[in-house]
């Protein structure tokens, strides 16, 4: 029902979905249980762990938010933000390289299936401060790449090359701080197939991604903790 399961997180886009909710909860007399864009993905990642797992350090990357989380398992997931992005999220920095290039939105998609075409990357540099990290100024750099070559799979290619190497690097850096041992990947972003290479490639087994199918679904993680909760 909002981004994040923290005081003063909103998005207009939920509170529709809120609505129809209700309006079911209500006909079916039935409870309504809220729960955060964020939860629902990591819930849906957990749906793939074949193993019991107490703590582990989320990576959600998303449309609405890009965020490394310290997440504890218990009744309910409790989330300490460890690292962020100070401006963009991944999902909106796809999706505006990609409508700008005349793909149709969401973006991610048809932006994959191009880098596929490319081995070739443009250079950018990569700002991070401590744990959190900035990337509106990448939008502009690859605006101006695009509008001097029109090669939108070298674009693609930097994109997420670019967004693996961030990735990369935080949590080498959080790896060092926190030491837990398990990585998981969730939100619709993490369906990737370039971020997933190249996050398992560095990190082996200790990096565990949803399935694509569970990746881009919202629905999934809601069920999957209604069913824990309720008692019947």
């Amino acid at each position: 029902s909002v981004p994040r399961p923290a005081l003063g997180s909103y998005m207009p886009v939920f509170t529709s979905g809120v609505s129809f909710a209700s309006v079911i909860a209500d006909s079916l007399t039935i409870p309504l249980i809220h729960l955060s864009h964020q939860e629902n993905h990591l819930y849906a990642s957990l749906l793939d762990v074949k193993q019991d797992i107490k703590e582990f350090i989320g990576v959600h990357i998303s449309g609405g938010t890009s965020e490394i989380l310290k997440v504890a398992v218990s009744n309910k997931l409790e989330i300490q933000i460890i690292g962020k992005t100070l401006d963009l999220s991944f999902g909106k920095l796809i999706d505006r390289i990609g409508v700008h290039m005349g793909l149709m939105f969401p973006c991610g998609k048809e932006l994959d299936k191009l880098a596929q075409d490319s081995n070739n990357t443009y250079m950018l540099k990569l700002s991070i401060k401590n744990n959190d990290f900035n990337i509106s100024g990448t939008e502009n750099k690859l605006k101006e790449f695009y509008e001097k070559d029109l090669d939108k799979s070298k674009i693609a290619r930097t994109l997420f090359e670019y967004i693996s190497k961030i990735l990369i690097k935080q949590l080498e850096n959080i790896n060092r701080q926190y030491e837990i041992p398990t990585i998981i990947i969730s939100g619709g972003v993490s369906a990737n197939s370039i971020i997933r290479k190249n996050l398992k490639t560095h990190f082996g087994d200790k990096v565990i991604f949803s399935s694509i199918k569970y990746a881009t679904d919202h629905a999934i993680g809601n069920a999957y903790y209604g069913n824990l909760v309720m008692t019947y």
